[in-house]
């Protein structure tokens, strides 16, 4: 109707289009099909896992920092943020995979229960609605910017000014070297990787009409309030 119809108001979103939850779940490439796509989320979640595991023991017990700083620390979070987006799309990658052949009838999902109750923790969530939409939005931004900041925050202003001698500062030095590659340089080819070749994400139609809706709601509680 929207096509032939001039004056009907177009949809948010283009005929045919896929939410964001859905484009983290494929391949823009013919060569990385969902099953391969599944292969490389898992590994790359594995292996982020374990780094950032590393990392918290290298600043705990090697480095001589304060561990409760550790959160704090941009590599930690970023790193932190990757592992978590990793994993949960992992998760929907699989669930969308195996999940319809796997899935309990409905009148099998009452014996089922906890079978079912999982099915529906992990799958890819249903609402496209604005607020889901735009904080998935929101967290994939962070999962492929933050390691961009950190490599060039380090090699700009950290790496220059810093007294760089593994030798006699840290021990031990090999667990040093990874502690510093993984979040200088392998975190950003990552997150390079899932950009270009891992998702299937692009430009999100933003509209302005639920922020002013909020905005108008908020301001109205504050009225009756006062």
């Amino acid at each position: 109707m929207a096509e032939t119809n001039p004056l009907l108001a177009r949809p948010n979103r283009p005929p045919h289009d896929h939410p964001i939850f859905l484009r983290v779940c494929h391949s823009p490439w013919a060569l990385i099909p969902q099953k391969k796509l599944l292969l490389i989320r898992s590994a790359l979640a594995l292996y982020l896992t374990v780094a950032f595991i590393l990392s918290f023991v290298y600043d705990h017990k090697y480095a001589n920092r304060t561990s409760k700083l550790f959160p704090f620390y941009a590599t930690s979070v970023s790193s932190f943020i990757q592992v978590l987006y990793y994993w949960i799309t992992a998760v929907w990658t699989l669930e969308h995979i195996v999940g319809p052949r796997f899935r309990l009838p409905p009148h099998e999902q009452a014996k089922g229960k906890f079978l079912a109750n999982l099915q529906q923790a992990v799958a890819v969530p249903k609402s496209t609605s604005y607020r889901a939409t735009l904080s998935f939005s929101l967290f994939y931004t962070a999962a492929v910017t933050l390691p961009f900041v950190v490599t060039v925050a380090y090699w700009l202003w950290v790496f220059p000014y810093s007294d760089f001698a593994p030798d006699s500062l840290y021990w031990p030095r090999d667990l040093q070297y990874f502690n510093i590659a993984n979040g200088s340089i392998v975190n950003s080819m990552v997150a390079f990787c899932e950009i270009m070749a891992l998702s299937s994400v692009r430009k999100q139609d933003v509209s302005s009409r639920p922020i002013c809706e909020s905005y108008s709601q908020s301001c109205s509680q504050l009225r009756l309030m006062s």
